[in-house]
């Protein structure tokens, strides 16, 4: 929670910017942030936080950097107290490549998503479609007939 003197910070901070500048790069980077809020905020608290389930597949259950390179790089605990950034480096390449395999994940299977129901469209939907169509045709032409009888 923020203290007052902190929030007054925030808010002088914000009151100082001119809203013409900030505009501009706030709706560059809305997208951005929207895809950090959504996708990689929620995989990097699970991979940080998220049990093992199954002997290195999974997260690592809340364990503090040191103890995280440590077992990636089995060495002792205490070098990489020493050698925090390197160690932050190594976490971060790591997520960054379990990101990039559920980003790739994600992309194929919205491909084929999209694949599949361009081919029930034109090769299901729409022949049922036209078929509906023509017997509605013939059902109003057969109606109006019968009225004019």
């Amino acid at each position: 929670m923020l203290k007052f003197s902190e929030f007054s910070a925030v808010f002088n901070s914000i009151a100082n910017y001119n809203l013409l500048e900030w505009l501009p790069y706030s709706i560059c980077h809305l997208p951005y942030s929207i895809y950090h809020f959504i996708i990689i905020f929620p995989i990097r608290r699970l991979y940080m936080n998220g049990p093992d389930m199954f002997s290195g597949i999974g997260g690592w259950g809340g364990k503090t950097n040191a103890q995280i390179c440590s077992i990636m790089t089995d060495t002792a605990e205490y070098i990489w107290i020493q050698q925090d950034k390197a160690c932050g480096d190594l976490i971060q390449r790591r997520f960054e490549s379990i990101l990039i395999v559920c980003e790739t994940s994600f992309y194929i299977f919205i491909l084929c998503k999209i694949l599949y129901d361009a081919i029930n469209h034109f090769f299901y939907f729409r022949p049922i479609m036209d078929q509906i169509n023509r017997m509605h045709v013939l059902l109003e032409k057969t109606l109006i007939l019968k009225s004019k009888e």
